[in-house]
């Protein structure tokens, strides 16, 4: 994966002025008339190069700072056409549904755009935005390399809600887990050795599943 950067990020607040230094800023609350309630640290940083920054590329971003480390989720992602200041027709925007601080923007075509997003926490909602992006054509003769060549992404993914749903309770989620390069034989022994392995569950897994996971778990 190419080198990531932070960018410049600006509140969004119907009430007060802040300042914004190199992508760490304050952040309002949102309640009611969305008047500036309080005030966190937070940023929003690109996981890829700006040389990614091309046409149907999935281009990654995730959100950092003290709401998300408090269990934070994004509610709302609008990607916004800077030229015409409305909801872009060529770049869209999803939510990871397994990493909720990490969203992904993919353009269809050379576009300006700014990144709209609303955080929620305990009921209280955050705005915050990410502004001045741009997909561009690649230069002549670059070649844009696929950063996971090997990885067998059917399998992968599939490992990946395996894991989701049977094991990242006790084991930690996605690249915070403690189980990390786990091979079938060693998911197979824990379930005959571990008490807490022997789980119904746990024992249906097939021979294929159980590879799965182990695809998932070499790149979590």
């Amino acid at each position: 994966m190419a080198r990531g950067h932070i960018g410049r990020v600006h509140l969004i607040a119907v009430a007060g002025f802040m300042i914004c230094r190199w992508g760490i800023f304050l952040i309002s609350s949102l309640l009611g008339s969305w008047a500036l309630a309080q005030a966190q640290a937070i940023h929003i940083r690109a996981l890829y190069d700006d040389r990614s920054f091309i046409p149907q590329v999935l281009i990654p971003f995730q959100v950092q700072g003290d709401l998300i480390t408090s269990g934070a989720k994004i509610r709302k992602l609008d990607v916004v056409d800077a030229k015409q200041n409305k909801i872009s027709e060529s770049c869209k925007g999803i939510v990871d549904p397994y990493y909720p601080s990490i969203f992904l923007i993919k353009c269809t075509e050379p576009s300006n755009f700014h990144i709209k997003l609303e955080l929620e926490l305990a009921g209280k909602g955050y705005a915050l935005s990410y502004r001045d992006l741009k997909v561009i054509q690649p230069g002549e003769g670059l070649v844009v390399v696929d950063p996971n060549p090997t990885l067998d992404l059917t399998n992968w993914n599939a490992g990946r809600a395996l894991y989701n749903t049977l094991c990242n309770e006790c084991h930690l989620p996605g690249p915070r887990s403690t189980k990390k390069g786990a091979t079938v034989s060693r998911i197979q022994l824990g379930i005959k050795s571990i008490k807490e392995m022997q789980r119904s569950d746990l024992k249906a897994l097939t021979e294929k599943q159980l590879k799965q996971i182990e695809v998932y778990l070499g790149k979590p």
